[in-house]
């Protein structure tokens, strides 16, 4: 046989050589190898569960849209598929509750998602999730406000995650006016494209929560390092040349990811039946809804194996491996060292001409903006080495404990930085995206015009001719600081036209308290002329699209405003076919902008009911701004009680001064779950690292020990070696992070913003992790000097 066919079987015999000293050595290889497949298998199991967010969070979505009303025309007979359907939302205790009254109209009627059959009159189905803390001592009060009797469970399909809280009620009172008439569910519409800042900021997220988890897999292939070396140098001393070392290495790197890889699959596998009972930030999904799309999911059980083989290749360039032993060079040559500023300098290489494209305002190439951010961020650790090397070289002498640290940390720098790498990595991600959302943060948050100034509610009845006495009846509520009720009606100037104006009608004690009107009696009316330019707030009640208030309304001038004498058309909010002829009285009193006026843009009119007599004009919608006592133990759970008795179509709203777009929102709550569970796990990955580290010193540490050297100077001098790499990869990440979200803002076009008290959060929740695995690991330090640990084979 010739040596070019013999040369591939000769590979994979080396290959399988290695793969099998994975699985020998005894007790301290299985051991080794185990810490390696734990560390790996953690790591794919949570660059799976990234990948799922995606999926999890379209999941969600697609369930929500599915169950939308689908309300039909104005002017829609009744049918034998339509339902009468009138939102009944509420919350408790900070919790939303998804709430419907429903009732048929036909003999077929459509049935909503997750529901088999409508329920019956007077009764209820619930999320399991409600029906769970209806039952539970916590949810007596929400009990008095959900009083109907339990028929049954809402269906996965119609729920957006485990932990919802919904319900659907039957009922046979509602009326035409007062409801919807619905004839299916769905939204039917297509998902808007993301758009390029959103793009910017998602793939900016999903590469910050990914880069620290290859850090790690890394990390975890090098566990065990050492003995590897030692046992190289034996076969070095048999006869093997430098690239059969490497095809063992590669080998047995290989046989621990692929092993580690498919424990991380299972671990996913099964990990993920458990998720129904946790909610973070408000997010709860299915099981089925964790899975990665099969592209990446692939590429993570592809590219999991290829990077451990790859650092394992990567770590042979530092050794010099003879039959006599390893030799380890101190430090990189001179003229090599500005090799570890490639991976940045490629990184930014990417992303700058994406600067043009974003001038040109083109969409940027997804994959250029990612390979530029997670290069940039990788570049941390190929800089930390070098860097506390650098710095342990010029510290000098010290205490024993600092010394002892200092000189081990020059000669194992890259087995001490592992710990911090990944830490330093997701710090570095963590700040380039508070810095992208900071910079971003107004362009997705709209005013509201809502007047938190007055009041931290909002209640709006809408039933009848008595809505304003039964409005009325709720300033009793206990736990109601201060009440103010009104109604608004929408204004034009004749009866085709669009209403351009409003006019908020309430007694005198009330516009003071709105308008700070001082002067005022019964049966005044007050002018105010809009400011130059103005535009009309967005009303309460206004359909939002995509999350965010409706863009304000068209602007005015003072000559088109109402005034005196003025003759207009009045829409009834709860009728709208109902319009009212009105003239403004001559008597009508001009007023300029105030303090605290409702009318925020100006151009409109406050009257007094008084004023409005005889003209037809009636109160359908009652509405009033409450301010609630937080003193009152659950005053605002009893004022939502009321009001839901009082008209279980109506809703207490929480007044806020912005709101922000529902995608934006959606992409924040992604960053903080994935966040939440990088961080657990990247915790629970560094504490195996470190023990690892340990368990290869244990050798010297006992030396030391048995030469008199006191325990409490070698728990110092293991501190030392956690906190000079701590400390530089915390300066190099805060410097990367900030510099790498300045360079995102300058691709969406916006000036950097640097949230420095999040900066300062973020490292030091980081450093106090780091700290704390540090001391976690010092009680295995006390086993690891005992004598026995002298023996050497």
């Amino acid at each position: 046989m010739s040596s070019e066919a013999a040369r591939p079987r000769q590979w994979l015999h080396d290959v399988g050589m290695g793969a099998r000293f994975a699985v020998s050595g005894g007790r301290s290889g299985l051991l080794r190898t185990a810490l390696t497949m734990l560390g790996i298998a953690l790591g794919t199991g949570l660059l799976l569960l990234a990948t799922s967010v995606p999926n999890m969070l379209d999941a969600r979505n697609t369930r929500g849209s599915e169950r939308m009303d689908q309300i039909v025309a104005e002017g829609t007979p009744a049918g034998p598929q339509t339902l009468l359907v009138v939102k009944a939302d509420t919350k408790f205790r900070g919790q939303e509750i998804r709430g419907r009254l429903l009732q048929a109209e036909g003999d077929r009627p459509v049935v909503p998602p997750g529901l088999g059959e409508l329920p019956g009159a007077g009764t209820m189905l619930v999320s399991p999730a409600l029906d769970d803390l209806l039952r539970s001592s916590s949810g007596t009060l929400l009990r008095e406000r959900l009083p109907y009797p339990i028929a049954g469970h809402i269906g996965d399909a119609g729920l957006t995650g485990p932990a919802e809280l919904a319900y659907y009620v039957g009922s046979a009172s509602l009326t035409p006016e007062q409801a919807d008439r619905v004839d299916g569910f769905g939204s039917g519409e297509t998902p808007e494209p993301l758009g390029p800042l959103l793009t910017l900021l998602a793939v900016t997220v999903f590469v910050a929560l990914l880069s620290p988890v290859i850090v790690f897999v890394a990390v975890a292939s090098r566990f065990g390092s050492s003995t590897r070396d030692r046992r190289m140098a034996v076969l070095r001393l048999v006869g093997a040349d430098r690239r059969m070392m490497r095809r063992l290495v590669a080998g047995e790197a290989l046989a621990t990811a692929v092993g580690g890889t498919a424990v991380g699959l299972a671990f996913f596998l099964v990990g993920r039946q458990f998720v129904r009972g946790i909610e973070l930030w408000d997010v709860s999904v299915f099981p089925g809804d964790i899975k990665p799309p099969i592209g990446l999911g692939a590429l993570v059980l592809v590219a999991v194996p290829a990077v451990s083989v790859a650092a394992g290749l990567l770590a042979l360039r530092g050794l010099t491996v003879e039959p006599l032993g390893v030799a380890r060079r101190a430090a990189p040559a001179p003229r090599h060292a500005w090799l570890r500023l490639l991976p940045a300098a490629l990184g930014l290489a990417l992303l700058l001409p994406l600067l043009r494209d974003a001038r040109a305002d083109t969409a940027m190439n997804v994959y250029q903006l990612s390979g530029g951010i997670l290069l940039v961020l990788i570049g941390v650790t190929a800089i930390l080495p070098w860097a506390v090397r650098t710095l342990t070289a010029r510290l000098g002498a010290g205490p024993t404990p600092w010394l002892l640290g200092m000189r081990r940390l020059h000669a194992e720098t890259a087995a001490s930085v592992r710990v911090v790498n990944g830490i330093a990595v997701a710090v570095a991600g963590a700040i380039a995206v508070q810095t992208l959302l900071t910079g971003l943060e107004s362009t997705f948050t709209t005013p509201t015009g809502q007047r938190v100034d007055l009041a931290d509610s909002y209640v709006s009845l809408s039933t009848g001719d008595d809505s304003a006495a039964r409005l009325r009846e709720l300033a009793t509520t206990p736990g109601v600081a201060s009440f103010v009720p009104y109604a608004e009606s929408a204004a034009s100037k004749s009866t085709d036209a669009a209403p351009t104006e409003t006019v908020v009608v309430a007694d005198c004690p009330a516009l003071r308290e709105i308008a700070d009107i001082t002067d005022c009696t019964a049966g005044d009316v007050f002018t105010m002329p809009p400011a130059p330019d103005s535009r009309r707030a967005p009303v309460l009640g206004e359909p939002r699209v995509d999350g965010v208030d409706p863009e304000w309304g068209p602007s005015f001038t003072e000559a088109g405003a109402l005034g005196p004498g003025s003759r207009v058309t009045l829409d009834l909010p709860g009728a709208p076919d109902r319009k009212i002829e009105w003239t403004v009285p001559t008597t009508a009193k001009r007023i300029e902008s105030v303090r605290g006026q409702m009318l925020a843009s100006g151009g409109g009119l406050y009257a007094t009911p008084e004023a409005l007599a005889g003209s037809g004009y009636r109160i359908l919608e009652a509405r009033a701004y409450v301010k609630v006592d937080l003193t009152v133990p659950d005053g605002l759970e009893h004022l939502r009680t009321a009001v839901m008795r009082a008209d279980p179509g109506a809703y207490v709203s929480t007044l806020e001064a912005s709101t922000e777009a529902r995608k934006y929102t959606n992409i924040k709550r992604g960053l903080f779950v994935g966040a939440t569970v990088t961080l657990m796990l990247i915790a629970a990955s560094m504490l195996v690292s470190t023990l690892e580290q340990l368990r290869e010193q244990r050798r010297p540490l006992a030396v030391l020990a048995a030469l008199g050297t006191p325990h409490r100077t070698l728990a110092l001098s293991v501190l030392a070696q956690t906190i000079v790499p701590l400390a530089v990869g915390l300066v190099l990440a805060v410097a990367g992070g900030i510099g790498l979200g300045s360079l995102l803002l300058s691709l969406a076009a916006r000036p950097p913003q640097v949230d420095w008290a999040y900066v300062g959060s973020v490292a030091g929740l980081g450093g106090a992790a780091v700290l704390a695995v540090a001391l976690v690991g010092l009680p295995p330090l006390w086993r690891l000097v005992r004598p026995d640990n002298l023996r050497t084979e």
